[in-house]
């Protein structure tokens, strides 16, 4: 699950590398009209864009991190839905 992370995090390093030197995950989401929340792999939030914070009425993303964590979310850990989360935390996409 974790070298899952740490390969998505290497390719966008590398996209990242041919865009810009300058460019980093923050300033590559906040370029997004839509709202992103980005987990760690142990279900705790890591950043967020402006979008989000905007959506949510939050005025910090300090207001969320080290606060919440999808796996205690109880409409997260439904019987139902928990296989699935945590199938998308090791990279596998669901609609």
């Amino acid at each position: 699950m974790i070298a899952d992370m740490e390969k998505i995090l290497d390719n966008f390093l590398m996209l990242s590398q041919k865009l810009s030197k300058d460019i980093s995950l923050k300033t590559f989401i906040d370029c997004f009209p839509y709202p992103i929340l980005i987990y760690a792999p142990d279900g705790m939030p890591v950043m967020v864009n402006q979008a989000f914070l905007k959506s949510y009425n939050i005025d910090s993303a300090d207001e969320i991190a080290g606060k919440y964590n999808v796996f205690k979310d109880c409409q997260i850990t439904t019987s139902e839905l928990l296989p699935y989360t945590k199938r998308v935390f090791i990279g596998e996409t669901f609609f």
